[in-house]
């Protein structure tokens, strides 16, 4: 049997072959949370951008991890004077289940965020120049990155952009909108948190991870225990295409989820996201967390059956 890891690849070499002969069938804008450096909070140093991914309707992008098949959305940054920006935050994935095969990622509109730590020196220094150099009145910074995606319908195609982000010689960013500023705050609020209100650890036996989740604190909320799924952050560790099996008790939930085949040994531990799913219910009081990150140890040291 192939496995998930050899089907992307298959996919790759299929979609590299078709992409050139269409448009997109996804766009993509880069925008920033405000409006330039002043606005920037000097304590944090961080410069939040998101990259709004516009895809056509009955298609579909990947997430960090994509199941069974795909591959996830790639930035490749170039350096830049005082922006260096951080790795992907992704928002929670939805799942698709076609053809046999589970996979992971987004439909319809996905806003990814991205962290930039700006070196405050360097840029005060960059509009120091700026105002008394007469001569380069049009002076930009630009900040440039390479991105690459595969969205997939009855086809899979690999599809690239450009993204690039200017920084005038007044310290203004190039793309902000309060619309924009706004897209990021709702994606931000789908990106899944860490949060000390909940515990979790799981037992490997006969195949299965079971996975015990308790509160740890009267702030801990049980979302609509139908709608719960846990998405791993790496390939290879259950079966995405089998169910996952979720009882809420009085004072736990606990999950079963298949070990995927291809696992030789049990892990020492697990990171995913639980997702309260489309009900979007909050896993902490007075607070809008729809998902949240775990990572639990794994007992047993059995191998899956």
């Amino acid at each position: 049997m192939i496995s998930g890891i050899l089907i992307s690849f298959l996919v790759l070499a299929m979609a590299t072959a078709l992409a050139g002969n269409a448009s997109n069938r996804v766009s993509v804008t880069l925008v920033p949370e405000v409006a330039g450096l002043a606005a920037i909070d000097s304590k944090t140093g961080t410069l939040w951008l998101g990259v709004d991914m516009n895809i056509k309707e009955g298609w579909h992008v990947y997430w960090r991890n994509p199941g069974d098949s795909g591959l996830p959305t790639t930035i490749r940054w170039d350096e830049h004077e005082f922006l260096t920006p951080g790795e992907i935050h992704w928002p929670r994935p939805a799942r698709f289940d076609e053809d046999g095969i589970t996979t992971y990622g987004y439909s319809d509109r996905v806003v990814l965020l991205v962290p930039v730590s700006v070196s405050i020196d360097e840029s005060e220094a960059f509009m120091r120049a700026a105002e008394s150099n007469t001569a380069e009145k049009d002076q930009k910074h630009t900040l440039s990155a390479h991105m690459n995606w595969l969205v997939c319908k009855d086809i899979c195609l690999s599809e690239s952009t450009h993204l690039s982000l200017e920084t005038d010689r007044g310290g203004n960013f190039s793309g902000y909108s309060k619309t924009a500023a706004g897209m990021i705050g709702q994606s931000r609020n789908l990106v899944p948190e860490n949060v000390s209100d909940w515990q979790a650890k799981a037992q490997l036996a006969s195949g299965r991870f079971k996975i015990t989740l308790v509160p740890v604190s009267q702030k801990a909320l049980l979302p609509d225990s139908d709608d719960i799924y846990f998405y791993p952050h790496e390939q290879g560790v259950i079966e995405h295409t089998a169910p996952q099996i979720v009882t809420a008790n009085s004072d736990h939930l606990t999950l079963e989820v298949e070990v995927s085949r291809y696992i030789r040994s049990a892990p020492d531990e697990i990171t995913g996201v639980l997702s309260s799913g489309e009900s979007g219910n909050s896993w902490v009081r007075d607070r809008d967390i729809p998902a949240i990150k775990i990572t639990f140890p794994v007992t047993s040291g059995a191998d899956p059956e």
